[in-house]
């Protein structure tokens, strides 16, 4: 739990720093702009970590800076949830 924890502030200063780059920041609008787009980038992003609790701690760290919407939040974590089970269901 320490571990997680200490993650999540690292993840959360590093996104300090990241947030204000244009190429960020167009990413984030894309996902905005697309609930399909940001399930499938979830999906694809836990499928590629094999870890759904990592991609969820990155989703709090960007939802704690208040850049996403609730429902770009649920269309992520709900990614998260079908990539975490993809290995097992292609296995």
């Amino acid at each position: 739990l320490g571990l997680m924890l200490l993650a999540l502030h690292m993840l959360g200063s590093t996104l300090a720093e990241v947030e204000g780059t244009p190429i960020f920041q167009l990413i984030m609008q894309s996902l905005e702009g697309d609930l399909v787009i940001a399930l499938l980038v979830a999906l694809i992003l836990t499928w590629l970590c094999h870890s759904s609790v990592a991609v969820v701690l990155l989703i709090v760290s960007l939802a704690a800076t208040g850049m996403l919407s609730a429902s770009t939040i649920v269309a992520l974590v709900l990614g998260v949830n079908i990539g975490g089970a993809l290995p097992s269901v292609i296995n």
